[in-house]
């Protein structure tokens, strides 16, 4: 697999905020959103064997795991080290842009799946059949760039009846777009059940690469 980094941090979102987790994060991505905040994963990258990542996973030893990107899903080998990685006992828990296949993925992780807004202008690439494969432990995540984002959200949150999957349903403001306190005041004022997503790894170590 190619790999862009493997450490250890603080879980910045969903509702494992908080928790000391080993990130393995893997170099490459169809897509190039406008408010990526890890572009340096685009390209840069090496090669790892399974047994290796592995091995690492073991030493940092985290019981929370996070196989993100770029877009893990991309990379064929994926599905056998999320496999490897429960079979061991972790707690994972798998990002995706949402733009590719999740159902192998979903009967043994956490899927965290974006759905990307239009501002991110990548919102043509979402692939809606992936709603129905959905467990109610995993998670829906729109970044929001603008109050047009924001209503675009909200409508497709209802559009595609997704609390009807999961419940785990969170909006993170696009960090340089819109300010933190906007969207909570957009969640108010539209009296919209979701949770606000706080980027919590940003706050602790703003933009520290390999934390």
């Amino acid at each position: 697999m190619r790999i862009c980094e493997i450490y250890q941090s603080i879980q910045g979102e969903t509702y494992l905020v908080g928790f000391p987790t080993t990130i393995i994060r893997v170099a490459g991505c169809n897509l190039n959103c406008s408010y990526c905040d890890t572009k340096y994963a685009l390209e840069y990258g090496k090669e790892m064997y399974i047994e290796d990542i592995i091995r690492e996973v073991k030493r940092l030893d985290w019981r929370h795991v996070m196989l993100t990107g770029g877009e893990p899903l991309m990379q064929k080998e994926a599905l056998e080290l999320s496999n490897k990685i429960v079979e061991l006992g972790f707690e994972l828990s798998i990002e995706t842009n949402g733009s590719l296949d999740i159902s192998s993925f979903c009967s043994n992780a956490i899927i965290v799946m974006d759905i990307k807004t239009p501002d991110s202008g990548f919102s043509d690439f979402n692939r809606y059949e992936n709603i129905s494969f959905l467990k109610p432990k995993d998670c829906v995540k729109f970044v929001v760039a603008s109050q047009k984002d924001f209503v675009w959200a909200v409508n497709t949150i209802r559009e595609y009846d997704i609390r009807a999957k999961t419940k785990n349903i969170y909006f993170s403001p696009a960090i340089g777009y819109i300010k933190p306190n906007e969207l909570a005041i957009w969640i108010l004022e539209a009296h919209v059940d979701v949770r606000y997503n706080p980027n919590l790894h940003r706050w602790i170590w703003v933009n520290e690469k390999g934390r």
